[in-house]
C-alpha cells in the first residue's frame, strides 16, 4: 500500500518545479495533469488537448484532487513499470457512419411515434410494419379459433393477438 507521504512528496516536487500550476483534464481518458507546460494528454493515444478545470466548483475540485492523488499513488506503486494507457482508438469512418444512421433511424421512428400515437408496433422488434391476418386451420385444434385475427410483423415474423 502506498503511504500518503510519498504521494504528497511527489505532488510537492511537481509544485516546486513549476512556477504556475494549472489543473487540466483529458476529455477522453479523464487523466488529470497538474503541470502547466503540458498541452496534450500524456496517458492516452488520442493525444487530446487538455481542458483547464481550475474554474470548477469546490465539490468538483475535491473530486479532481482525489482522482489526481489516486493517479499519483498508482504511478508510485508501479514505479518504472508504469506505462501510459494507450487503449483509446478514435472511431473509424465506417463506425461513425453507422452511428449516424442509427441516430437518424431513431429520430425517424420517434417522429413516426409522435405523428401516429395509436400505431401498432411489433413487441419483439419495434417495427411499425404490421399486418393483420386471420388464423388458419391447425392440425391440433382444427377449425377452432381459425377466424380469430392475428397481428404479424412483416420484419421479424412475430405473431400475437391484437390488443396484447
Amino acid at each position: 500500500m502506498v503511504d500518503e507521504l510519498s504521494v504528497l512528496v511527489y505532488t510537492y516536487i511537481i509544485l516546486l518545479r513549476k512556477e504556475v500550476v494549472i489543473l487540466k483534464r483529458c476529455p477522453k481518458c479523464h487523466w488529470i495533469v497538474l503541470e502547466y507546460d503540458v498541452e496534450y494528454c500524456p496517458n492516452c493515444i488520442y493525444k487530446a488537448e487538455l481542458e483547464c478545470v481550475d474554474n470548477a466548483s469546490d465539490e468538483e475540485m475535491a473530486q479532481y484532487k482525489k482522482e489526481y492523488e489516486e493517479q499519483l499513488a498508482f504511478k508510485v506503486v508501479m514505479g518504472e513499470h508504469w506505462k501510459p494507457d494507450n487503449t483509446y482508438k478514435p472511431p473509424t469512418e465506417y463506425e461513425l457512419r453507422l452511428a449516424q444512421e442509427r441516430i437518424e433511424r431513431a429520430q425517424k421512428e420517434q417522429a413516426y411515434r409522435d405523428a401516429h400515437p395509436n400505431a401498432v408496433q411489433c413487441p419483439k422488434c419495434g417495427s411499425f410494419s404490421v399486418a393483420t391476418t386471420n388464423r388458419g386451420y391447425s392440425i391440433v385444434t382444427g377449425f377452432i379459433g381459425s377466424g380469430s385475427p392475428r397481428n404479424v410483423c412483416q420484419k421479424c415474423g412475430h405473431k400475437w393477438k391484437p390488443g396484447n
